[in-house]
């Protein structure tokens, strides 16, 4: 029994007259069109101000094929190696003052997403155990006159 369809195929223009037959030996396979969405890299954890000199690193990546390479770099810093999921956690060395925390995905067709956030860490504190070294301090800012 022999039949006919009509068949469209995303990507390619005009429809196209297909028998059984046809499709038995001779039908070519079509290529699926090029994925061109790069994916969507989310950093959740909050950025700013901390004291510590480690950062818990967290967030999600929104890919519609697959995701190739998953890295994060510190403040341009060689990139460390993640695994690639849609989701991950890492803790990060920062150091005292500005850090730059980038996060950088690649899918298999060589799209790549990022995302940044910055922490300012500040771990230098003041402990003053003296009334005499305050006094001193202040004095010394004092002119008479």
């Amino acid at each position: 029994m022999a039949f006919t369809y009509i068949a469209h195929t995303p990507g390619y223009d005009g429809w196209a007259t297909v028998g059984a037959d046809d499709c038995i030996t001779t039908c070519p396979s079509m290529p699926l069109p090029p994925d061109t969405t790069a994916p969507i890299v989310t950093i959740t954890s909050a950025g700013g101000d901390q004291t510590e000199t480690t950062y818990a690193l967290t967030g999600t990546v929104v890919e519609d094929i697959a995701i190739a390479t998953l890295t994060y770099r510190v403040n341009g810093e060689a990139p460390v190696a993640m695994t690639p999921a849609a989701t991950f956690a890492e803790t990060v060395a920062v150091r005292d003052g500005w850090n730059t925390i980038s996060v950088v995905a690649t899918d298999t067709s060589g799209n790549v997403g990022f995302d940044v956030v910055g922490v300012d860490v500040t771990t230098q504190t003041v402990n003053i155990t003296s009334g005499a070294f305050l006094y001193l301090a202040l004095s010394s800012h004092v002119r008479e006159g």
